[in-house]
């Protein structure tokens, strides 16, 4: 079972990933990855890749950006979501 977003926000370390839940009164409950970055920001997303739909916790934390591993795309966390770094992985 995932933890909640509490609970993983209070045991996610630098430059790791995992997946939880979060529950919002208007969207029911809901899957997310959360991240702490190696600057110690603490980022909680969607755990959907905007590129294909895989899930961005089955990835890691390169630095600041996030990394899905499906098709190696580098993804910056920002209010709105993730925004797809300037080029793919190589």
């Amino acid at each position: 079972m995932k933890p909640t977003v509490a609970r993983a926000k209070r045991t996610v370390r630098r430059g790791e990933m995992v997946a939880a839940v979060d529950r919002d009164r208007v969207r029911g409950t809901f899957d997310v990855a959360v991240a702490r970055l190696v600057s110690g920001r603490l980022v909680v997303v969607e755990d959907v890749c905007p590129h294909d739909g895989g899930r961005i916790s089955d990835g890691f934390v390169d630095g600041e950006l996030l990394v899905c591993t499906r098709h190696n795309w580098e993804l910056t966390p920002c209010e709105d979501g993730l925004v797809r770094a300037c080029k793919l992985r190589e």
